[in-house]
């Protein structure tokens, strides 16, 4: 039978600093997909929260509107959340019908929803809404006045975006 024994050449200082720092840097990779992973599967503490804010001013022969909103935004989980005051001071010319008051809102997921309210000299409403945010984050809202008679009057403001996936 004949016997062989294999032999490998001795390992040489240079050698054992590479494969040293290839372990460190294959260890130190290791711990940074790991954290990564876990970084990017954990929800904030708390909801980052954004100034919500629309006005809408109207003033003209069939009445005068001026409708703001203030109040703030936030999201956690996939939902949203708009809490705040819709406040107005509205008139109507003589013989047309009781004035309105409106704040639209809506994610790029679903279709525009409102809160609305007669609009006296002084009105405030309460708002407490929340619904399914959007993949890309933004939720729009507006403020917007209408009444008269007939054909009557309405009008909103500009569309104001929130980006909450921040």
């Amino acid at each position: 039978m004949n016997e062989s024994t294999s032999r490998t050449a001795p390992i040489t200082k240079p050698q054992r600093r590479f494969r040293a720092r290839l372990s460190s840097r294959y260890l130190f990779t290791a711990l940074m997909a790991a954290l990564t992973l876990v970084a990017g599967t954990t929800t904030p503490a708390s909801a980052r929260t954004h100034d919500a804010k629309s006005s809408y001013i109207y003033a003209g022969g069939t009445g005068h509107w001026h409708v703001k909103f203030h109040g703030k935004a936030s999201s956690e989980n996939g939902t949203y959340t708009l809490t705040g005051t819709l406040e107005g001071s509205c008139s109507h010319a003589v013989g047309t019908a009781q004035p309105w008051m409106g704040l639209q809102y809506g994610s790029s997921s679903e279709s525009w929803r409102i809160v609305e309210a007669q609009c006296l000299n002084s009105s405030k409403v309460q708002v407490k809404e929340s619904g399914k945010l959007g993949s890309d984050g933004k939720l729009w809202i507006r403020a917007g006045g209408w009444g008269g008679a007939f054909a009557g009057y309405w009008g909103w403001t500009g569309s104001r975006i929130l980006y909450l996936n921040d």
